[in-house]
Parts: structure tokens; sequence; C-alpha cells
């Protein structure tokens, strides 16, 4: 799947965590042949138990499906892996207006402690958080990703916003940059269940209903101060 997509696209080729945005599409159309099992039971079987009950007609129907699926994901955030990554870079600068908006104090201590959104949110942007959740929780996230018009593109920077404001006082909290880090990079939500991911989505949806104007007004000042120095440049 991954090669035939690299092949055909190369203007981005594969790109690092492509493996990890496949496999919700995995568990999700294996799971349509195994209806009578829950997701966690999909899981636990081995391959040879799989073999055995489907059929190369299956997996072959299986195997287009993800294609087609993954296709039509990177469809929508193709800026995403073209060179530079430009995509994620947008939202990240994004996000560090949201947080500063929603939790100065925040922002504040991380430009303190020298940490850089690059160092902990590219991956949340990059792979869609699923290093961060439960491969059932995702699900239930990228549910909402799908249902919403930009989910991948725009609504995501809201959800990464949430989390890490989850976690603002914290990290406020914290006084040493390796400490920071190490809990920016590995968050404890190992124990988190659908409803700390309904609450996630509330707030994120409240987030955008919020400052959405706003973070268009402040990037469009930010254009337009940069267009001002460039003609006085000049």
């Amino acid at each position: 799947i991954l090669y035939v997509w690299s092949m055909r696209h190369p203007a981005s080729g594969y790109v690092q965590g492509f493996n990890d945005l496949t496999t919700p599409f995995f568990v999700v159309f294996f799971n349509d042949k195994f209806s009578d099992l829950t997701i966690n039971e999909l899981l636990n079987k081995n391959q040879t138990q799989i073999t055995d009950v489907n059929s190369d007609n299956d997996f072959f129907d299986i195997e287009t499906d993800i294609y087609f699926a993954f296709t039509k994901l990177l469809d929508r955030i193709q800026t995403h892996y073209t060179s530079k990554q430009p995509g994620i870079t947008k939202m990240m600068d994004k996000m560090k207006i949201i947080i500063s908006l929603i939790d100065n104090d925040l922002c504040k201590h991380l430009n303190e402690m020298e940490i850089d959104y690059v160092q902990f949110c590219f991956r949340w942007m990059n792979c869609f958080l699923m290093r961060e959740f439960s491969i059932n929780l995702i699900i239930r996230l990228w549910d909402t990703y799908f249902s919403e018009e930009n989910g991948f593109s725009d609504f995501h920077l809201y959800v990464c916003s949430s989390l890490l404001l989850n976690f603002s006082e914290k990290l406020k909290k914290m006084t040493e940059f390796q400490e920071m880090i190490m809990f920016l990079q590995q968050l404890p939500t190992e124990n988190w269940n659908e409803i700390n991911i309904e609450d996630l989505l509330a707030r994120s949806y409240q987030i955008k209903s919020l400052y959405s104007s706003v973070l268009v007004q402040r990037l469009n000042l930010s254009k337009l101060g940069n267009s001002k120095v460039k003609t006085t440049f000049h």
C-alpha cells in the first residue's frame, strides 16, 4: 500500500509516519470482516487465525479499501507531506497563537524553558495522535475528523491545542527542560477512555468556536506586518 502510494505521488514519496496513518483503516476494514468481534478481540487474533477464516478475495478487498481510504485522507492534507512539510509548519504556528490567546502563562513558560513546539507537537500533527492514544480512541477521534469538513487540516489543530491545555497546570509546575520534554513526548494518556476523548473533542469545539475568527485576524495582521517589513527593506 505504502509503496504504491509513494510511486504514484512522487512529490512527497514515502514519509515516516505513513504506516501509522494506515493502521486505523486496517482495524476498521478487518473488523468489517469479523463483525462478531470487538476491536480488542480482533487485535488479539494471530495471523494464522485470520488466514484460516478469510479468503484471498477478502484480503484483496481489505487491501484495496485501505489504499482508497488512505489516499482520500492524504488528498486532504497534501501540504503536510510535501517538501519541508509546510502544512504542519503552518499548523504549529497557528497553535502557538491559540495557546497564547487562551493560556499566555503556559506560552511564556514554554518560551522560558526554551521548548519549541516542533519538539513535541510535530509528531502530534504528523501522525494525528496515533502514538498518543490507543487504537480504539484513535478510531473514535478520527470518526469526528471525517465528519468535519476539514477535520484533518483544521479541526485537528484545535484538538492538539486542547490536548496541550489539558496538561497546562502540570507543565507550569515543571522547572527542568528535560522533564517537560519527556512529559510532552510521552503524555500520560495510557489510561484514557472514550469519555476523556469526548471531553477533549468538546473542548476543541469550544476553542474553535471562540477563537477561530481571532486566529484569522492575528494571521492577517502577521502577513500585513511581514509585507510592510519587506516593503521597507526594498
